[in-house]
C-alpha cells in the first residue's frame, strides 16, 4: 500500500483542511473521495480514485489565491505517469536539484520510491492534472515497456536527463472519458477499472511505443461487415457506370467519412482505388476477350479521355492498352 504525506507550506493554518485528508487518500481510507479546497484558500479540488486493488488515479484541479508550495514525503513502488491538462505544472525536489515543468498536453513517467518532492502553484493561476499509479504488479506489460525504452525517470535527477512525451489524441479521449464519468456504485468502480487499463495500453501503445491507433486494423461491426459487402459487390457489378463517394454512401446507410474509413481498414484500399482497380480488370477482360478499340474500351469503364485511361491501365498493368493488345495477339 503507497504511504504518501503532504505538508502544506507558508500557511500551517489550514494543513488540516487540506494535507491531512489528502494523505489519507493515499493511505487506502479513502476510494474515491473529492477534497475541495477551503474558499479562504482558492477553488477546485483534489481527487483520488482506486476501483480496485493496485490500479489508483489521481485528479487535481486547483486554483490557489496566494502563491503555495505543497511538500509531498512518498513511497511507492510503482511507475507514476502524469498529465499537464493546464498551462502548465511544476515540481521539484526541496535542494531545487530538479525542477520539472511540463506543458499543456504533455506527459511523463517516473518510478516512485521514498523521496520528498515540491509542488509549485501561483497565485490566481488554475492548474489541472491527471495522475496514473502504475504497479508492476497489475501492469507489468506496461512497466517492462518502460523499462526497455528507457521511458522513467528518477524525480531526484537532473531536469537535463528529464524526458516528457506529448499527448496523443486516443489518450487525451480516454482521459476525458474518465472524468466525464456518470455510473454509479459498483458499475462506476467497473467502468473507470476498465477506462484505467485502457488508458495504460493506449499509453504504453501509442506514446512510448509510437504506434498510432488510427493505423492499426480493427474489425469492423457485423452491419458495417454487410454494408461493405453490399458496396463492393455494388462496385463490381456496375464498374462501367459512373460511380461516386456520395451514392455508394446513400446505399450502404453510412456518411461519406464513415464509408472511406471502414473501407480501408477493411480492404487496404480507398473506395477509390479499388474502383480504378476493377475498372482496369474489366478494360483488359474486354480487350481480351472483344474486338475493341482502345477507344471504345475507355468509354465503357467511365473515361472520356483516351490518354488518360492508357496511363491508368499502363500503371496497373506495365504497358499500355494498346501494346497489351499487340501482346495477346502475336
Amino acid at each position: 500500500m503507497p504511504k504518501t504525506q503532504y505538508e502544506l507550506f507558508h500557511d500551517q493554518a489550514i494543513y488540516h483542511d487540506i494535507c491531512t485528508p489528502m494523505t489519507q487518500q493515499f493511505c487506502g481510507a479513502m476510494k474515491d473521495k473529492i477534497i475541495s479546497l477551503p474558499p479562504d484558500v482558492g477553488t477546485g479540488y483534489y481527487r483520488y480514485i482506486s476501483p480496485c486493488k493496485n490500479m489508483e488515479l489521481y485528479i487535481s484541479d486547483v486554483t490557489f489565491h496566494k502563491n503555495t508550495t505543497l511538500g509531498e514525503q512518498t513511497h511507492r513502488n510503482a511507475f507514476s505517469i502524469s498529465f499537464c491538462f493546464s498551462d502548465t505544472l511544476e515540481w521539484g525536489t526541496p535542494s531545487g536539484k530538479a525542477r520539472i515543468l511540463l506543458e499543456k498536453g504533455d506527459c511523463c513517467i517516473y518510478k516512485n520510491g521514498h523521496y520528498e518532492m515540491e509542488n509549485y502553484y501561483e497565485a490566481g493561476q488554475r492548474y489541472i492534472g491527471i495522475g496514473l499509479n502504475l504497479h508492476p504488479c497489475r501492469f507489468g506489460a506496461v512497466t517492462d515497456c518502460l523499462l526497455k525504452k528507457r521511458a522513467v525517470i528518477v524525480p531526484e535527477q537532473s531536469i537535463s536527463q528529464f524526458h516528457k512525451y506529448r499527448v496523443t489524441k486516443s489518450v487525451e479521449a480516454v482521459l476525458h472519458q474518465i472524468l466525464r464519468c456518470n455510473y454509479m456504485d459498483n458499475l462506476k468502480s467497473l467502468y473507470l477499472e476498465g477506462k484505467i487499463l485502457e488508458l495504460a495500453a493506449a499509453f504504453a501503445n501509442e506514446i512510448i511505443l509510437e504506434k498510432d491507433f488510427a493505423t492499426v486494423r480493427r474489425e469492423p461491426s457485423i452491419s458495417d461487415s454487410a454494408a461493405l459487402a453490399r458496396i463492393r459487390r455494388i462496385i463490381d457489378e456496375n464498374v462501367t457506370e459512373p460511380l461516386t463517394i456520395a451514392g455508394l454512401a446513400k446505399q450502404s446507410f453510412m456518411s461519406e467519412s464513415k464509408l472511406r474509413e471502414v473501407f480501408r481498414q477493411q480492404y487496404g484500399v480507398t473506395v477509390y482505388q479499388y474502383v480504378l482497380e476493377r475498372r482496369m480488370e474489366k478494360a483488359r477482360e474486354l480487350l481480351t476477350e472483344q474486338n475493341c478499340r482502345v477507344k471504345d474500351v475507355a468509354s465503357l469503364v467511365g473515361y472520356s479521355n483516351i490518354s488518360h485511361f492508357s496511363e491508368a491501365f499502363r500503371k496497373k498493368f506495365g504497358c499500355t492498352p494498346s501494346e497489351y493488345i499487340k501482346s495477346i495477339s502475336i
